[in-house]
């Protein structure tokens, strides 16, 4: 809608123009006000969800601990502008969340492990050139171990059913000469 905003009010602009209309620039102003209204107030929406996501999750473990903050992420979702999936992950464990204008924070504190300490990542670049590749790309990693002893590296952000195994990369650790 934000092309199709500007598109319109150039389009009226320019319409006014050749009609010889006094103030033939206003419709364009006004579309362009309205879309970057539109953007700094999803910048402010992103940011009080981040800000108050990154408030509850700091009472997760004992304030005396020197434990870096943890990463929170806001996702927009599709066209609910007022909503925001909220993805975070501290030193050990993953989780989720939303945010709504009208009903604030609604977030998971518990959490899930997600095995990817930077030991094992440092081991996990060592098996080659993909795992390298895949681990500057992703943001927030998770490594998962299944029944048969196979390692998978995921991105937390693209853990929808709707993605499957597209972002996952199957890492095989007896490439790895310090194991």
């Amino acid at each position: 809608w934000v092309w199709a905003a500007l598109g319109l009010g150039v389009w009226l602009s320019r319409r006014r123009e050749r009609g010889g209309q006094g103030n033939w620039q206003r419709p364009a102003w006004i579309s362009f006000t309205a879309v970057c209204a539109y953007i700094f107030a999803n910048g402010g929406i992103t940011g009080t969800a981040e800000a108050d996501a990154l408030v509850k999750l700091r009472t997760r473990h004992d304030p005396t601990a020197s434990m870096p903050d943890p990463t929170v992420v806001a996702s927009p979702v599709p066209v609910e502008f007022w909503r925001r999936e909220i993805l975070w992950r501290d030193g050990q464990d993953f989780g989720v969340g939303d945010y709504t204008l009208t009903d604030g924070l609604n977030l998971d504190t518990k959490g899930t492990p997600h095995d990817a300490d930077e030991q094992k990542l440092s081991k996990l670049k060592l098996t080659g050139n993909q795992a390298n590749a895949y681990l500057f790309w992703s943001r927030m990693p998770i490594v998962q171990k299944n029944a048969k002893g196979e390692i998978s590296v995921r991105d937390q952000r693209f853990q929808d059913l709707r993605v499957g195994d597209r972002f996952t990369l199957k890492v095989n650790m007896a490439s790895n000469p310090e194991k």
